[in-house]
C-alpha cells in the first residue's frame, strides 16, 4: 500500500479476473455487479453465473456489458448524481 489518501485501490479487478478466467463469456461490468451481490465471493458467484441464478435485478443486465468507470467522490460514499443534485441547478448562477 501507498499510503495515499485519494487513490482507493480497485480490489475488483483482482476477483473480475478469477471470475473471467472460468467464464470468459461475461463481460467485467456484469460479473462486477455479480460479485457485488454475492458479497464479492468469488466462489458464489461462479455458482451464480453457472447455475443461472442471479439475482432478479441483475438478470435484465446485460451479460457482456463492460465496467463503468467510478468516479472518486470527495466524501468516499454514494454515487454523484449527474447534473450535480437537483437542489443547486447549476445555470442560475447565469441569469443576471
Amino acid at each position: 500500500s501507498n499510503g495515499g489518501v485519494g487513490a482507493v485501490p480497485d480490489t475488483m479487478a483482482p476477483l473480475i479476473l478469477q471470475v473471467k478466467e472460468m467464464l470468459p463469456d461475461y463481460g467485467d461490468g456484469y460479473i462486477e455487479a455479480v460479485l457485488e451481490a454475492n458479497g464479492c465471493n468469488v466462489e458464489r458467484t461462479l455458482n451464480c453465473l453457472l447455475e443461472g441464478n442471479v439475482p432478479s435485478h441483475l438478470s435484465k443486465m446485460d451479460i457482456q456489458a463492460a465496467r463503468v468507470p467510478r468516479q472518486p467522490v470527495a466524501n468516499g460514499k454514494g454515487k454523484q448524481p449527474a447534473g450535480g443534485g437537483s437542489d443547486r441547478p447549476s445555470w442560475t448562477s447565469l441569469r443576471e
